[in-house]
């Protein structure tokens, strides 16, 4: 059903159009907030791997790294989500690595990425949650060739693009209800002028069309159709006029004749 009333009908478009550019922009807010958070992921990622590797560079051999494997914690101590392994192409288990999601990585990671710089987007079995991986090449002391896994929990992220979608949802339907209501307003006092016509339009009569539309301060879009209603009230004043004009001269041709008539008829009557 289309509404009847011109401001409720321009209510609505405002409406709709308010909803498509919210619907823009959280997407594009929330394919930026999506995109900035990877980047500084993928940052932190290979800012951890590139200390460990300056540290794995100073470790003799393999025991090095076991002895002195609180020298590597320390890189992710403090960030709960941060996860290091450190393994070998030789070896079936990592020669260090600090938490289950550090082994899962290394394991994920062993023969993928070795000997190259790569960042790897995977899932955790049993509890899917998203990790972002950073597999490094690295070497010991003594030229043993090492791999460098670090990984970030994404649970975070995740957590607030979904806090985001959540909160643009609520908040959704009362920016829309202002936005219709502020723009019932606006149209209703934008067509206030058209006012004008209507009491003017009651107004006229064949005793009062001689009235005009005044054009003064009327706005631009109106004044085009003021001009044409003001000429139309013109024509119709000329037709009256002129139709007045006629009644006056019809009624004086036929007084005459009429006179006679009703004199003869008088007299043939006497």
């Amino acid at each position: 059903m289309r509404p009847g009333s011109l401001s409720l009908r321009l209510a609505l478009w405002v409406g709709v159009l308010g909803l498509l550019q919210a619907v823009g922009v959280l997407l594009f807010s929330y394919s930026t907030l999506a995109s900035e958070l990877d980047a500084q992921r993928r940052v932190v990622l290979r800012d951890k791997a590139d200390q460990a590797r300056y540290l794995l560079a100073d470790m003799k051999d393999a025991a090095a790294i076991r002895d002195n494997a609180y020298r590597l914690v320390e890189l992710v101590t403090g960030h709960a989500e941060l996860h290091l392994a450190v393994a070998a192409p030789d070896s079936s288990e990592p020669y260090a690595a600090f938490s289950h999601e550090a082994m899962e990585s290394a394991k994920r990671l062993k023969g993928d990425t070795w000997g190259t710089d790569a960042f790897l987007d995977w899932q955790i079995q049993g509890d899917g949650r998203r990790m972002l991986s950073f597999a490094a090449a690295g070497e010991s002391k003594d030229g043993q060739p090492l791999e460098i896994v670090v990984s970030v929990d994404r649970t975070e992220d995740q957590r607030l693009l979904r806090e985001l979608l959540l909160t643009s949802a609520v908040a959704a339907p009362f920016g829309l209800a202002v936005v219709f209501v502020s723009a019932a307003l606006i149209a209703t006092f934008g067509l206030r002028p058209l006012k004008r016509f209507r009491e003017t339009a009651a107004a006229i009569s064949t005793t009062s069309v001689s009235r005009r539309l005044t054009l003064a301060g009327q706005p631009t879009e109106l004044q085009a159709l003021g001009a044409a209603f003001n000429s139309m009230l013109d024509r119709l004043d000329d037709g009256i006029s002129r139709l007045s004009e006629f009644s006056s001269d019809l009624a004086h041709e036929m007084r005459t004749p009429l006179a006679t008539l009703l004199g003869r008829t008088q007299v043939a009557l006497s």
